[in-house]
């Protein structure tokens, strides 16, 4: 980040900071941070894979209700298993992601 800070991808290695904070049990600044990065970037919708667990895990439910709508009209075929198959990480963050998608009615 510090290499190329107006590189117009830097982005996604804040997002990887997000994921690290996620992983470490901290959803509430994972959270903030995804939120500041797809208020930058609204065309990134991609982030919501990953913000929305982070809001439930939070405890911001009613947040993770809306961004989940915006996710399922963006793609609306996705399913757990996809999330699952797509998402290169351990099983314990994994099925973290998983079970908070699961918690706002994605389907299997």
């Amino acid at each position: 980040m510090r290499l190329g800070p107006f590189d117009p991808m830097v982005y996604t290695c804040h997002v990887g900071v997000a994921y690290v904070h996620f992983a470490a049990r901290r959803p509430g600044p994972s959270a903030d941070l995804l939120l500041r990065i797809l208020a930058e970037h609204p065309n990134a919708w991609w982030i919501l894979r990953s913000l929305i667990p982070a809001l439930v895990e939070a405890g911001r439910l009613d947040e993770a209700q809306q961004h989940m709508a915006r996710y399922r009209h963006e793609y609306p075929e996705l399913t757990l298993r996809a999330v699952r198959d797509s998402m290169p990480c351990g099983v314990e963050i994994l099925d973290q992601y998983v079970n908070a998608l699961r918690t706002l009615g994605m389907p299997e």
